[in-house]
């Protein structure tokens, strides 16, 4: 899928943190229509974030700059049965993708977790997709991303997953 000015893109906890943390934020939001789930802003708000140094995230902010959705418990369900227990999911993945995956417009997902990778790519939606540098090619902006946001390291994990390695 081709990543445009104001393509819908679904955006996990790693996304917003990395964005703020290369300051592109704003700039990415006034580009993309970014939307994410509110487990995601839980994870932002509580500061559950793996890194030494935790991020601060305006939560008033980030919560007028994209659309966030609360996923009904029977969507989240139908989508647990239809995964099953692999790959195992962090909660603001998990219901993101359960999102993605009901949804009826065009969508992109933009997610560095490869459990969430590896879930796109068991339900058909491995196209959908997309690096943190292909939003920054796309708005033309220039950032040093951490490897596991940037264009190969996402390439290569579908070829492996794609050749089932």
């Amino acid at each position: 899928m081709r990543v445009e000015r104001g393509s819908v893109v679904l955006v996990d906890t790693n996304v917003i943190l990395e964005s703020h943390r290369v300051k592109i934020w704003n700039h990415l939001t006034a580009y993309f229509s970014f939307e994410t789930d509110s487990e995601c802003v839980v994870e932002c708000r509580t500061g559950n974030q793996t890194r030494d140094v935790p991020i601060p995230i305006d939560i008033d902010a980030l919560q007028s700059d994209v659309a966030v959705h609360d996923l009904a418990s029977t969507d989240l369900m139908d989508f647990r049965l239809r995964l099953g227990a692999e790959p195992s999911l962090d909660p603001c993945e998990e219901r993101l993708v359960a999102a993605a995956l009901i949804r009826q417009d065009v969508w992109l997902l933009c997610s560095p977790d490869k459990a969430a990778v590896r879930a796109c790519h068991m339900l058909g939606l491995l196209d959908r997709i997309v690096a943190l540098e292909d939003l920054t090619i796309a708005a033309g902006i220039r950032a040093r991303l951490w490897d596991n946001f940037t264009c190969d390291w996402l390439s290569n994990f579908r070829t492996n997953l794609l050749l089932d390695l």
